[in-house]
């Protein structure tokens, strides 16, 4: 099984936390201190790096580096950049999440971090061998993922009900999720570790 994952702009939850069981380590990267604080509190890493992504100097490669809701917060050149070093960290799985499209967003929390500055469409994705499944239904959600017409419960409902419709059809997506599996064996996605 999987053994080490690095969590990308970690924030308060982790998609790496279902995979922590005995033989699994997760790392999280963050570089707003208190969410990486927030995230050390809730104990959902075994490890907590303060620190830019592109600069950090990793001491290891990883077998699953996981992006979810971070590459919109980076320019599109800076966020190809941000992809290609996932890539590079990852020996065996890169995952990324992120809106369809631009999406307006301000600095939250006083967190400049968390200004959208760009939008991703699943051809991004696509063209890099990476498998695109949409999430979510575009236009019910807006500022930081909330609920635009109708209350919580009924939203994620509705979302629920169309899963089926949008999975297989990210383009009709609010979101998008983009999964690269690295294959030994395949010509050009071999093994990369440092």
């Amino acid at each position: 099984g999987l053994q080490s994952g690095l969590d990308v702009g970690c924030g308060e939850h982790s998609l790496l936390s279902g995979l922590r069981r005995e033989g699994f380590r997760s790392t999280g990267i963050d570089a707003n201190e208190g969410m990486l604080e927030s995230a050390r509190k809730n104990g959902i890493h075994d490890e907590f790096i303060l620190g830019e992504f592109m600069t950090h100097r990793f001491r290891r490669c990883f077998e699953v580096v996981v992006m979810s809701h971070v590459i919109e917060h980076f320019t599109r050149e800076e966020g190809f950049r941000a992809l290609a070093r996932a890539e590079e960290l990852a020996s065996r799985l890169v995952y990324v999440e992120t809106p369809r499209g631009f999406r307006e967003q301000p600095a939250l929390y006083g967190n400049p971090f968390q200004k959208h500055l760009s939008g991703w469409r699943p051809a991004d994705f696509e063209a890099r061998g990476y498998t695109v499944f949409g999430s979510g239904v575009r236009g019910m959600r807006g500022t930081a993922g909330r609920a635009r017409w109708l209350p919580e419960a009924l939203t994620r409902g509705v979302e629920r009900s169309l899963q089926w419709l949008v999975f297989r059809r990210p383009n009709l997506a609010d979101s998008i999720c983009a999964l690269r599996l690295k294959d030994e064996e395949a010509p050009g996605g071999g093994n990369v570790r440092a």
